[in-house]
């Protein structure tokens, strides 16, 4: 459900109210993603670091990783815990800023 103008999608941003985003704007949907490609991409590139046609490096998670991690405490003195956050977005449904119970 994208805005057809970047003043709809600065609109949205005003009602999402997370103005401790570090980034600032958000793309309501995939679609927003296309439509405001020229607000979106050089964002996109400054927060990641490499532009849309560019190459995202590989990915090697594999379990033979685990033994390359070294112990960033190993006197357990700094740390007291840590999470991992994933996020992912299912097509046909808004994307999280947008999402409302009578969506979801």
């Amino acid at each position: 459900m994208a805005s057809n103008t970047y003043l709809g999608e600065v609109k949205h941003f005003l009602r999402v109210k997370n103005l401790d985003s570090g980034v600032g704007v958000y793309a309501p949907d995939a679609e927003a993603y296309r439509t405001f490609s020229d607000l979106f991409e050089p964002i996109l590139a400054d927060y990641h670091g490499f532009k849309a046609d560019q190459k995202q490096p590989a990915v090697d998670l594999g379990e033979a990783k685990v033994g390359e991690l070294s112990d960033l405490d190993p006197e357990n003195k700094f740390i007291v815990s840590t999470r991992i956050r994933c996020g992912r977005s299912i097509q046909g449904y808004p994307f999280n800023p947008c999402l409302t119970e009578e969506v979801g």
